[in-house]
């Protein structure tokens, strides 16, 4: 058995991705006939420019998403990136369960970061199995990734070792 499995996926949600697309496409569109019909730059033109350029960002901000996540003997270390906004390390000794799931396939497009309430954080990176990790003060973290469901058994094995 491995000491450490370490874990690298991209956000892999092409409808979301493909659906911002469309809607940028739309408004270059708008903007092109707003250009043909009317020679003056109208404020409806600055607006669709400016929902294009933050539609830009967002899907580059999706397209370098990953999640990252290292299961050591005595901790786990989950970063997410693009930014490195989302650092979380957790000693083993504050988990007290680890556990897998399958959901509805309906679920896999719910988008990338779901958060609820104060105590519980939901990471979507595509796919419709995850993990979830119970802390002993009550909090969870919830990752919906194929990849941690698909190393299950070597996480579990990691994990309960003393």
């Amino acid at each position: 058995m491995r000491n450490t499995i370490k874990l690298h996926q991209n956000f892999r949600d092409i409808f979301s991705l493909a659906t911002i697309g469309a809607f940028i496409l739309l408004c270059l569109y708008k903007i092109v006939s707003l250009l043909i019909s009317n020679s003056t730059f109208s404020l409806e033109i600055i607006a669709l420019i400016l929902i294009v350029a933050a539609l830009g960002v967002v899907i580059y901000y999706l397209a370098n998403a990953t999640l990252r996540v290292k299961f050591g003997k005595k901790n786990i270390s989950i970063k997410i990136n693009p930014l490195g906004f989302t650092k979380v390390n957790l000693k083993k000794s504050v988990i007290a369960d680890i556990d897998f799931f399958v959901t509805n396939p309906i679920t896999k497009s719910s988008g990338l970061f779901v958060h609820f309430g104060n105590r519980d954080r939901v990471y979507n990176f595509g796919g419709n199995k995850g993990m979830v990790i119970t802390l002993k003060n009550g909090r969870t973290f919830t990752f919906f990734s194929k990849e941690l469901y698909d190393e299950r058994e070597e996480i579990q094995a990691l994990f309960s070792e003393k």
